[in-house]
């Protein structure tokens, strides 16, 4: 009768430290692909930060006066999956910020314009 309760007590013992540890490790696993598809996110919104800035340039070069400095609601380009959160005119330089919104994994993205009588060049 006692070799029967000690094996019963070995087995459950065992049982549960296997599910334990398949259990940290499922955990683990999602954990890692959670911070996968977060790195994904984030170099995508990298992306469509820049097509946000292109998106900028093109509006700077159909309308010399372009300006637009309002954060709290920025402008947001259908279907870029990105917004353009200011262009800030210094002389004849547009400071340009914009922001790559994907699932929320935000990418932010930055270029300065300069805008001369000919058109316009991209500094940085």
């Amino acid at each position: 009768m006692n070799k029967g309760f000690i094996a019963l007590a070995v087995v459950v013992t065992v049982t549960g430290i296997l599910m334990a540890l398949v259990f940290s490790s499922s955990v683990e696993s999602g954990l890692f692909f959670d911070q996968a598809m977060r790195k994904k996110y984030r170099t995508m919104n990298y992306y469509y930060a820049g097509d946000c800035l292109d998106q900028a340039v093109l509006m700077l070069a159909h309308d010399y006066f372009f300006e637009f400095d309002n954060p709290l609601e920025p402008l947001e380009i259908e279907g870029y999956h990105c917004e353009i959160i200011t262009v800030r005119a210094v002389g004849n330089t547009r400071n340009i910020v914009a922001r790559g919104n994907f699932q929320k994994a935000y990418a932010y993205r930055t270029a300065s314009v300069l805008l001369n009588d000919h058109g316009l060049e991209i500094i940085e």
